[in-house]
């Protein structure tokens, strides 16, 4: 009776929510609520990932293909997540990425050529749009725009998983002054959070996860 309880109230929440969302013109966040819950649980919407060599590869519109850049940061972000989170992955190392790009001129136009110069059988590529992390001179405010695209090797590197969102932010509500943080840190905190939005689309994560993100500015 318990678990029928919790179900209920689960998905009288995820109703609620998605309204709202929907409401609120947050499309991304009411497909996410869309994923299918089981209990407390959203379960991963791609599962393609398990069992495979993956290549994880993101780019900026305001940052080349640099390891000390954001996206680079990004980048091992989320294949921190792959690794904890899917089953019998093998995740490429950054390392191994960014050996390939530097000795074969890479021209940024393709992702599956990289995904075919380390062996991957997988590829998932992020491209983030207006990156930035001021809201002004006194508040610090992660904001960009994401696409996560997965390109499957052993099909001739088609894409078979896309999504995207638009205004991604943290935090939600508010930011945090420049007088308690740094930059660096403040950076850090928000590409940890926006990690884990690329990538618990592939993996089953906990429902109220959704909503602590604000709590962690004080962490």
């Amino acid at each position: 009776m318990r678990a029928a309880s919790n179900y209920g109230r689960t998905a009288l929440t995820l109703t609620m929510l998605v309204t709202l969302s929907c409401n609120a013109g947050c499309l991304g966040m009411a497909a996410q609520l869309l994923y299918v819950i089981k209990g407390d649980k959203v379960e991963a919407e791609f599962e393609g990932l398990e069992g495979k060599r993956v290549a994880v590869v993101c780019l900026s519109n305001t940052s080349g293909f640099d390891p000390g850049s954001a996206s680079s940061t990004l980048a091992q972000y989320v294949e921190l997540n792959l690794r904890k989170n899917v089953k019998k992955i093998q995740v490429v190392r950054q390392q191994e990425v960014a050996n390939w790009v530097d000795n074969n001129d890479w021209d940024r136009l393709d992702y599956r050529d990289i995904g075919r110069g380390v062996r991957a059988d997988m590829v998932v590529a992020i491209d983030l749009d207006n990156f930035r992390l001021h809201e002004d001179a006194t508040l610090f405010k992660g904001r960009t725009n994401w696409t996560v695209t997965v390109y499957d090797m052993s099909k001739s590197g088609e894409a078979v998983f896309r999504r995207s969102e638009r205004n991604f932010q943290f935090p939600v509500n508010g930011g945090q002054h420049v007088s308690e943080t740094t930059e660096e840190n403040f950076q850090r905190k928000f590409l940890l959070i926006l990690a884990e939005d690329v990538a618990k689309h592939f993996y089953a994560y906990e429902f109220k996860e959704e909503f602590a993100r604000d709590a962690l500015i004080a962490h």
